[in-house]
């Protein structure tokens, strides 16, 4: 089966699960109606109000949701600890148990996806790799592979990655010491910047990370993080309107936004630049997740006509 055949095959695939999801969200008020809405009793005082049967998008925590508490919460994740975690690292070392189910957990990824890819790594990166990690940290295990092997259309091929390994994150939900997996394919070409890279393959650390490389400016950080969050909720503002498709166009542009910001952070400073750091804040207080369902909503109501 050529390269194409295999990404068409594999989009088919994703597609089912997000026609799934789509289903499941469309029902959403006719269950509701059925379980809440059926009564022939009318609503007398207090409760004269009609219940909304549509389906609320998830309060994020933080950033206005919760408050300050949350705030400083999560700024406070970002700072070193004196060990890497113990539960994961002994002695400099991965811990034997941990290491067998993360090359388990890797080559059954390998194995679901169905392409003829030369592995070169398994890697653990991110915050766990490092002196940074707190409750929010994920197990960010990398499959090494070198993306110009797989096809000459580089596009492709990280669109088809991105893709695989999302659709392998939506169904499984695997977590080490109640860290979530998260797994990732990267290019050996452009790799990832990150403080810490621990070869899960070859049990040994291919950028060994450092205690000092925890400073950071809070106040810029908390700064940016919140511009962030106010052009979030600009698209929610159009969405309370009912300007869908205003809401819908804002939506990726913010995305788009938050993506430059991340990368222009990440090549100028590195994982500890005011940019980067803006961007772990809103992911941990779920502001990222709160854009991707607004977006989404926006763009299903906009295409949606009345009953």
């Amino acid at each position: 089966m050529s390269f194409e055949k295999k990404w068409n095959s594999w989009n088919n695939r994703i597609d089912e699960v997000e026609k799934f999801q789509n289903k499941m969200r469309a029902g959403h008020s006719a269950m509701k109606k059925r379980l809440i809405g059926g009564g022939k009793q009318k609503n007398v005082g207090p409760y004269k109000f009609k219940p909304s049967f549509t389906r609320a998008l998830s309060a994020p925590p933080g950033f206005g949701a919760i408050g300050e508490d949350m705030e400083k919460e999560i700024f406070d994740s970002f700072k070193s600890q004196s060990t890497l975690e113990p539960r994961v690292f002994k002695d400099d070392s991965m811990d034997p148990v941990i290491r067998e189910k993360l090359l388990k957990i890797a080559y059954d990824f390998l194995d679901s996806v169905d392409l003829k890819i030369k592995l070169k790594d398994i890697l653990l990166t991110g915050s766990l790799a490092s002196y940074n990690w707190s409750e929010y940290s994920d197990v960010d295990l990398h499959i090494l592979v070198d993306f110009e092997k797989i096809d000459t259309d580089q596009d492709l091929v990280k669109s088809l990655t991105k893709a695989l390994s999302s659709n392998w994150n939506l169904k499984h939900d695997i977590e080490i010491h109640g860290y979530d997996v998260e797994m990732n394919f990267e290019d050996s070409n452009n790799p990832a910047k990150t403080v810490g890279v621990y070869s899960v393959l070859n049990d040994k650390w291919k950028e060994e990370p450092t205690k000092d490389t925890g400073k950071y400016d809070v106040k810029n950080v908390e700064k940016k993080a919140e511009s962030v969050v106010e052009m979030i909720d600009q698209v929610e503002d159009a969405m309370d309107e009912g300007d869908f498709m205003e809401a819908y166009e804002m939506g990726q542009r913010v995305k788009k936004k938050i993506r430059k910001m991340r990368q222009s952070g990440l090549e100028q400073v590195g994982v500890f630049s005011i940019q980067n750091l803006a961007f772990k804040a809103i992911r941990r207080a779920k502001q990222i997740e709160r854009l991707d369902n607004l977006v989404q909503t926006a763009y299903d109501e906009a295409l949606s006509l009345g009953v």
